[in-house]
């Protein structure tokens, strides 16, 4: 294999591992790699194509949302804070970052510019009903 001395590979930025999987690739995870199909792949038929958009839009808001969550959490475990000690200003701040690192990753994998919505990256009102769907659903009652 040549490598041509014009070429560097630099490290960092935002990475699918960073922004999408973090962690290790487990058979549950596998649906995660649907998603980048959904953000490369172009139908000419206009009923797949507004079927696509629909679930990357949705995969998208999927992962914003874990991805800010993780930024949270680890920006709370820096400071020693928990999330409710959170200043809104840290948050924003969380939620720009994650915005602008969301941005680039797809700007760097699909190769167009990317321009994801603020309200993507705000938290998820949970109402109590969801909480006892989760416990329902993991045998707690």
């Amino acid at each position: 294999m040549r490598v041509d001395s014009d070429i560097s590979i630099a490290s960092g930025g935002p990475t699918f591992r960073k922004v999408v999987l973090p962690g290790e690739l487990q058979p549950a995870e596998w649906p995660k790699y649907r998603y980048l199909i959904l953000e490369l792949w172009k139908s000419n038929k206009p009923e797949l194509s507004r079927q696509i958009e629909n679930d990357k839009n949705g995969c998208r808001t999927s992962v914003a949302q874990a991805f800010v969550r993780r930024l949270i959490s680890d920006y709370c475990k820096e400071h020693r804070l928990t999330d409710v000690e959170l200043s809104d200003e840290a948050r924003k701040e969380l939620q720009d970052k994650a915005r602008v690192n969301y941005e680039e990753f797809l700007q760097f994998f699909t190769r167009k510019k990317a321009n994801l919505a603020s309200d993507l990256f705000a938290p998820a009102v949970v109402t109590g009903d969801e909480y006892e769907d989760e416990d329902e659903d993991e045998g707690l009652d």
